[in-house]
């Protein structure tokens, strides 16, 4: 592995090495895992000696979990801004959509949170899971809104279509992200509503007519 020195970042303000390390240390932790990525490499990214990075950061845990919370929070308010500004129908597609931009700019947050090298033993560990479990709960939000013009809201449906739903999130959005440089947002948009047009005729087959067309209620439809 190749040995970073540090010399190339004299000068700079600890603002932009801060900014630079946190930056391959996502890269890292993303694409290797907590548990396979070490100082060293974060290092070796980033020309910054390792020592120079214990001094800003005190320690890999510290260092990962600056890195989770930066994932989270970007995360968190693009989908929360889709919640408050979005109409029902098309909250699943906005919400695709949001996710899909962010990862242009940070395209590792996504897996940065769902990694599962990392144990929620360490500070970094149980903030990915608090992050998850806010987004589990915008995705409540989103199906209650789906769900309510129908009636009264069955917390069970609610409760299995947002699993539903987190689920296919997940797929798109890891899919997305390993052929983020050969796909546009556009035509993954468009590939997403053949994926839940195909699920909501699988599930009409199956008889499941409380959910419905999953196209429908997920917002899919033009």
């Amino acid at each position: 592995m190749r040995q970073a020195t540090g010399p190339g970042t004299k000068g700079v303000p600890r603002q932009e090495r801060e900014r630079r390390i946190l930056a391959a240390a996502t890269l890292r932790f993303g694409t290797d895992g907590y548990r396979r990525t070490s100082l060293e490499a974060v290092a070796a990214e980033t020309d910054i000696s390792k020592a120079l990075i214990l001094s800003l950061f005190g320690s890999k845990d510290a260092l990962h979990l600056r890195c989770v919370r930066e994932a989270g929070e970007v995360l968190v308010a693009a989908i929360t801004e889709v919640l408050e500004t979005s109409q029902a129908e098309y909250m699943a597609s906005d919400t695709l959509r949001c996710i899909f931009e962010s990862l242009r700019h940070r395209r590792y947050d996504w897996e940065l949170l769902h990694d599962t090298t990392v144990v929620e033993t360490t500070e970094g560990g149980r903030a990915a899971l608090a992050y998850r479990a806010a987004i589990r709960s915008l995705a409540m939000d989103g199906t209650y809104a789906l769900l309510g013009p129908s009636g009264p809201v069955d917390p069970v449906d609610r409760d299995i279509l947002t699993d539903v739903w987190l689920g296919m999130l997940s797929a798109l959005v890891n899919w997305y992200q390993r052929h983020i440089d050969e796909v546009s947002i556009p035509e993954m948009l468009q590939r997403c509503t053949t994926v839940a047009t195909t699920v909501g005729n699988v599930a009409q087959i199956a008889g499941a007519s409380r959910i419905g067309s999953v196209e429908t209620k997920l917002g899919f439809g033009s």
